[in-house]
């Protein structure tokens, strides 16, 4: 028995070296990014509200992992952490609203729960603040803002990414129709009567056929410059917001959109509810921010050498035969001119023509 035993004790020991290192090095890590500050942050899981909604807000904390040198690697996708009540770095006080009004409940030391004024505020935005008071000696006490838009119309895009200079940056359009199809023309009766035996129901047929494809896919929804697209042998929806300008510089409708900044996201599914934008290597984002030429994403659409998980969803919250409108929240990354990666999120509002394949 004694020696059952010792050998049980024996082989347990390496296990609990490794799992005491791997808590080290893990909570060595915290402390680093904890320490310098500006990789802590304060973020509304829905970062653009209507009018009245709410939205929880939680402290999160950016890791960067650690070369073999020991050096933390920019040059990889951090991964985030919540910082929880109980955390043994810091306590949280003083959370207020401080620009734009609104109203904080607590659900707990480390999460309030937002709700937005029923009215529009003067600057479409509320901030929020929470102050992080160090537990420990050598951690600087940190203030973290975080900004809140209201939304005023559909298709309104919000995108904070400040290691690239994009801080709460508002874009919008209009949905445009940059094509109107004509109805498919009838034969004219005086040509009909010199066609040749069986040619007229060729060109009925033919005619049928296509109206039944535009029925099916609705070409002109395809060139609006806000759309969806849903292809059901794959289950897969891709949205496409083209056109977007800061501080509405939106065509009008009828017209074609004119070159901005485009958005494209994709997820499984067609009808209402909660998307994930993780599902698999179709699902994700792309942002093609022409105005700087740079662009941003998340999920599995990108090249092998940059995955990083969106952790966010799509929400549709209505559907007509013509339109899909909803709701899209997520992380999402970037690169600086160093080649560092930077993380930053994604708001959407979208108002979308709807076709399906």
């Amino acid at each position: 028995m004694k020696t059952l035993l010792s050998i049980i004790v024996t082989l347990s020991i390496p296990l609990v070296i490794v799992a005491q290192k791997d808590a080290v090095s893990e909570l060595e890590r915290d402390q680093t990014i904890a320490e310098k500050g500006q990789n802590l942050t304060l973020e509304a899981e829905k970062g653009l509200l209507d009018v009245g909604e709410s939205t929880p807000l939680r402290v999160r904390m950016l890791i960067y992992p650690k070369g073999e040198d020991g050096k933390v690697k920019k040059d990889s996708v951090p991964f985030d952490r919540v910082l929880g009540p109980g955390n043994p770095y810091y306590k949280f006080a003083n959370w207020k609203v401080v620009d734009g009004g609104g109203i904080l409940v607590g659900i707990d030391d480390a999460t309030y729960n937002f709700t937005a004024p029923k009215a529009l505020p003067a600057g479409k935005k509320c901030v929020v603040t929470v102050e992080l008071m160090p537990l420990l000696p050598y951690l600087p006490k940190v203030i973290l803002f975080e900004t809140i838009q209201i939304a005023d119309s559909d298709n309104l895009v919000i995108i904070n990414i400040p290691g690239i200079g994009l801080k709460d940056a508002r874009y919008t359009t209009v949905v445009t129709d940059a094509v109107k199809l004509p109805a498919v023309a009838g034969m004219d009766p005086r040509v009909v009567k010199n066609l040749p035996p069986g040619t007229l129901e060729k060109l009925e047929a033919a005619k049928k056929m296509m109206e039944k494809e535009r029925a099916d896919i609705n070409l002109e929804a395809l060139s609006a410059n806000a759309r969806s697209f849903y292809d059901a042998k794959q289950d897969l929806s891709v949205y496409t917001i083209s056109g977007l300008k800061s501080l509405a510089g939106a065509p009008k409708p009828g017209t074609i959109a004119p070159i901005g900044e485009e958005l494209s996201f994709s997820f499984k599914g067609w009808n209402l509810g909660r998307h994930p934008l993780d599902a698999d290597d179709q699902t994700g984002i792309n942002l093609f921010l022409r105005s700087i030429n740079n662009g941003a994403g998340c999920g599995e659409l990108h090249s092998e050498t940059f995955k990083a998980k969106c952790g966010g969803e799509v929400i549709v919250q209505d559907l007509t035969p013509d339109l899909s409108t909803g709701v899209m929240n997520s992380a999402i990354y970037s690169a600086d001119a160093a080649g560092n990666i930077v993380r930053g999120r994604i708001h959407v509002k979208f108002k979308v023509r709807r076709s399906t394949n």
